[in-house]
């Protein structure tokens, strides 16, 4: 059985120092995510480098991502990692009441950006080019009903691992309409429930 941690937080509640506190400017980015991981959690064993990779990874370079599920009870500090993973990449954390429709928008808002690039004509400014940007999807406390209350929910984890299967076509705002969607990003998220231990649940989004 595992310990209850919001019993540690209990003893002292008004301590909840910023992750500013954490970032030393004498280490690089990577170093420093890595610090900032070890101070969310004390894990029983030491995945700090590999949940550290994770939210490090390019999504604009990958073809295939797995998805990083985080399982404890309350107080452990899962939601902690999905926070600082949000902040990381400068994302909204979701909850499991989030509408399929508010990940989309969400996922199409971060999927490019605009860079300038050199202009290949001599004496002429640089250029703004659209490229396609690093995403992540950051996810808090998801439950065994969010696939079955929301299906579409359940494509996006289905098929936003693989940039081969990651186009999702869905009916459109117009009648008669439909419109492709892209899911591909890295996705974190969290649960107090075993997901990964119910043959059910693991059927079902598999």
């Amino acid at each position: 059985m595992q310990p209850d941690y919001s019993s540690l937080l209990a003893m002292n509640p008004d301590y909840f120092p910023s992750w500013e506190r954490f970032y030393n400017e004498d280490l690089s980015y990577p170093e420093n995510i890595l610090h900032l991981c070890k101070q969310a959690s004390p894990l029983p064993y030491d995945f700090y480098r590999v949940i550290t990779a994770y939210f490090l990874i390019p999504t604009a370079l990958a073809k295939r991502v797995p998805y990083l599920f985080f399982y404890g009870v309350s107080g452990s500090g899962k939601s902690t990692f999905c926070k600082l993973a949000a902040k990381i990449h400068g994302v909204t954390p979701l909850a499991s009441s989030t509408t399929y429709a508010a990940i989309r928008n969400e996922l199409r808002e971060k999927k490019t950006k605009w860079i300038l690039v050199e202009n290949k004509k001599p004496g002429m400014p640089p250029m703004s080019k659209q490229v396609e940007a690093n995403t992540f999807m950051s996810w808090e406390d998801i439950d065994l009903q969010t696939f079955k209350r929301q299906p579409q929910i359940y494509v996006l984890f289905k098929c936003g691992y693989d940039k081969a299967t990651d186009t999702i076509q869905m009916s459109a705002e117009t009648k008669g309409q439909n419109e492709k969607f892209r899911c591909f990003s890295t996705k974190a998220f969290s649960s107090i429930v075993t997901a990964h231990r119910n043959k059910r649940v693991l059927l079902r989004i598999g």
